[in-house]
C-alpha cells in the first residue's frame, strides 16, 4: 500500500517542475540575450507537449476549481479576497 497523499504529492511535483521548465522556456524565448540555459532533466512526452499546452488554456476559475475538487489545496484558511492582476498584500494586523 503506498503512503497516503502520495500520488497527489508526486503529481504536484511533477506537474510544477514541467510547468516551470515551460516559464523557463518561454523567458528564455523572450530574453534570448540573457543567455539563460534549458533545464537540466529530460523532457516527458506527455507532460511537456499535452499537459503543459492544455493546463495553460484553462481558464484560472476552472483550476482553482479542479484543485479544490481533488483536495490539493491547503485546508483551514480562507485566502483573501481580491481581484486578479492586484498585488498581494499582507492580512491587516487585529
Amino acid at each position: 500500500m503506498s503512503e497516503p497523499g502520495g500520488f497527489k504529492r508526486r503529481f504536484r511535483a511533477t506537474t510544477e517542475k514541467y510547468l516551470t521548465a515551460a516559464a523557463m522556456d518561454a523567458m528564455r524565448a523572450r530574453y534570448p540575450e540573457a543567455g539563460a540555459k534549458a533545464p537540466a532533466f529530460s523532457s516527458s512526452f506527455f507532460w511537456s507537449r499535452v499537459f503543459v499546452p492544455v493546463y495553460s488554456r484553462i481558464p484560472w476559475g476552472a483550476k482553482r476549481k479542479m484543485m479544490a475538487l481533488s483536495g490539493m489545496t491547503a485546508k483551514g484558511w480562507t485566502p483573501p479576497s481580491r481581484e486578479p492582476g492586484t498585488p498581494w498584500e499582507p492580512p491587516k494586523p487585529r
